[in-house]
């Protein structure tokens, strides 16, 4: 702890700055912009002038809309936290075991389709592949 004038302090407030994130082509913030920005960010918010009561932002899944159509002259802010983004529509993210299973299945699928059509070989198991040559 340290003191100041001889009084101790107990607590240390810390922020996060605020950091300008661009919009997209309809006036909107993606997703993917602002967990760049504020990576384990959740979702966002902001205060009318006067109101101590948070708002959040509309997400359609992939952004933020302006709230009542303009971004106006407010101040914004994102709630940080490491809880699953399921409940945000966000599809990158499921909320179950068993759903997080079937999308891996899904990718794993996706990609060996693509190693096939390349010309790829799936291993003997030990994670090797192998280039299909063919001989002129």
């Amino acid at each position: 702890m340290s003191s100041i004038t001889g009084l101790q302090v107990k607590s240390l407030r810390i922020g996060v700055e605020p950091v300008e994130v661009e919009f997209d082509e309809d006036a909107g913030i993606l997703w993917t912009s602002l967990q760049t920005a504020f990576p384990g960010c959740s979702g966002m918010y902001y205060r009318e002038t006067g109101d101590p009561c948070k708002k959040s932002v509309r997400f359609d899944g992939k952004k933020f809309m302006a709230p009542g159509g303009a971004w106006n002259d407010r101040e914004y802010y994102v709630t940080l936290s490491q809880r699953c983004h399921a409940a945000t529509g966000n599809p990158g993210h499921t909320a179950s075991y068993s759903e997080a299973t079937k999308q891996f299945e899904k990718s794993v699928q996706a990609v060996q389709k693509m190693m096939m059509a390349s010309g790829m070989k799936i291993g003997n198991g030990l994670g090797l592949y192998r280039r299909k040559i063919e001989s002129p």
